[in-house]
C-alpha cells in the first residue's frame, strides 16, 4: 500500500523519463511529470512544486480522471502498472503550495479577479507571484464548489483558501454586469472566472420535494447524514456530482438508486467515480426520467436516447418509492456576466468559459496569466 513519502520516492524511481513523455502530452495542464519525479528523487520538492506550477496539485491528485489522461498515457502501462501520478502529486502537495513573490514583472498592475474558484485563484496566484496587486471578488466563499466534493479533505481546500487570503485581497459580494464594467475601468487587468452557483432544477410537478445537491452535500459540513440509515434515496443525474451524492448516501446507510435519463455509456461521470458508486452498493436505473414527485414517491418515465443527442420520453411510467430525492443535474451561472465579459474583451476561465474539470480550470487560469506576463 502506497502511504508515505518513501513509497512516493519508490514510485518516482519507476519513471522511465521518456524523451517525449506521453504523460505530459495527455495532461490538460501540460505538467512535466518526468521532471517532477527527478526532482523528488533528488530531494528537491520545492522545485518539483514549481514545475507543477499551480496551487491545485493536491486537488488534481484526487479528482482528475488520471486513467483518461496522464496515467492512461504512461508507457509503463503497456506491460505493467503505470506510474501512480495521483499518489505522487498528493504527496508532493501534502504541505500545500506556497504563494510567494518570485519576480516583479507584473508589479505595476492592479488586477481584479471575478470568482474565487480554481481558475480564478490559479490566475491570482500566478500574477501575485510576479508582483501584481491582486483583488479577488467572490460572491460566497473561496473554492465554494470544491467544498461540495466529499472526496477532498476539508484541510486541503482550507489550506489553499488560507494561503490565498494571506497573499491577495478578497472582497465578498456579488459581481453583476454593471459592476464588471466598473472593475474594467478601475483595474489594469480583469479576469472573469465566475462560477455556476445555481443548481439546475428538475422542472417537474412536485419539484419542492427534491433536495438540491448543493444543500445535500453541504449538510453540517461533514457529509454525515446519520438520519439516512435504513432509508431509500433516489439521486437524479449522471455526472460526478451525482456519484458523490450517491456515495455519501450509501456510506451513511441508505439504499441508493441513481436515475439517469440516458444509457450507461452516455453518462458524463468518470468511470472511476461510477465504479466507486457501484462498490458502495449504489444501483443504477438508465433511460429513466422523473416526471413527477410526490412525498415518498417519484414517477419515472422510460426514455429512448440517441447518444448525447436526441432524447424521447415515452408514456411508459412507473412509481419508485423513496424517502429522499436528490437532484444532481449540474448548475448554471449568470449569462449576462459572460456576455458583458465578451463585449469588453475580458479573458474568462473556469465554469463561465465552459471548463468542465479542475484541470481545465487550472489550464485556463495559467494560460490567461501567461498572456498577461508575456505582454509586459
Amino acid at each position: 500500500m502506497l502511504n508515505d513519502m518513501n513509497d512516493c520516492i519508490r514510485e518516482c524511481k519507476r519513471c522511465l523519463h521518456c524523451a517525449r513523455p506521453s504523460c505530459r502530452e495527455a495532461c490538460p495542464v501540460g505538467v512535466d511529470f518526468g521532471a517532477v519525479t527527478r526532482l523528488l528523487i533528488d530531494g528537491n520538492a520545492p522545485h518539483a512544486m514549481n514545475i507543477v506550477g499551480h496551487p491545485f496539485g493536491g486537488v488534481c491528485a484526487r479528482v482528475c480522471p488520471h486513467e483518461r489522461q496522464c496515467v492512461g498515457a504512461c508507457v509503463l502501462g503497456r506491460k505493467q502498472q503505470p506510474i501512480n501520478i495521483g499518489f505522487v502529486e498528493s504527496c508532493l502537495f501534502e504541505g500545500g503550495y506556497p504563494w510567494v513573490r518570485q519576480g516583479d514583472k507584473a508589479a505595476s498592475l492592479r488586477v481584479a479577479v471575478v470568482g474565487g474558484g480554481v481558475s480564478g485563484l490559479t490566475y491570482a496566484c500566478k500574477l501575485y507571484e510576479q508582483g501584481a496587486d491582486v483583488t479577488v471578488f467572490e460572491r460566497d466563499k473561496l473554492l465554494s464548489t470544491l467544498r461540495l466534493i466529499p472526496r477532498l479533505p476539508i484541510e486541503l481546500t482550507e489550506g489553499i483558501c488560507q494561503a490565498a487570503s494571506n497573499a491577495v485581497h478578497v472582497v465578498l459580494g456579488e459581481v453583476d454586469a454593471d459592476m464588471l464594467r466598473r472593475l474594467h475601468k478601475q483595474y489594469d487587468n480583469v479576469f472573469v472566472a465566475a462560477g455556476t452557483p445555481h443548481a439546475r432544477t428538475l422542472d417537474v410537478e412536485g419539484e419542492h420535494f427534491a433536495t438540491p445537491y448543493t444543500d445535500f452535500l453541504r449538510f453540517d459540513g461533514s457529509f454525515r447524514h446519520a438520519d439516512l440509515h435504513g432509508k431509500s434515496v433516489v439521486v437524479v443525474g449522471g455526472g460526478n456530482t451525482a456519484m458523490d451524492c450517491a456515495c455519501v448516501a450509501a456510506d451513511n446507510g441508505a439504499d441508493v438508486q441513481v436515475v439517469y435519463r440516458r444509457t450507461r455509456t452516455d453518462m458524463p461521470a468518470f468511470d472511476k467515480e461510477v465504479l466507486r458508486a457501484e462498490q458502495a452498493g449504489v444501483r443504477f436505473v438508465f433511460n429513466a426520467l422523473p416526471v413527477r414527485i410526490r412525498e415518498g414517491v417519484v414517477t419515472v418515465a422510460q426514455t429512448a436516447s440517441e447518444g448525447r443527442g436526441k432524447l424521447t420520453v415515452t408514456d411508459n411510467v412507473h412509481d419508485v418509492r423513496c424517502d429522499m430525492v436528490v437532484s444532481a443535474l449540474g448548475a448554471y451561472g449568470d449569462s449576462s456576466l459572460a456576455e458583458t465579459a465578451r463585449q469588453l474583451g475580458l479573458p474568462m476561465g473556469g465554469d463561465i468559459s465552459g471548463g468542465k474539470t479542475v484541470a481545465q480550470a487550472v489550464h485556463g487560469g495559467l494560460q490567461a496569466a501567461k498572456n498577461v506576463t508575456d505582454a509586459l
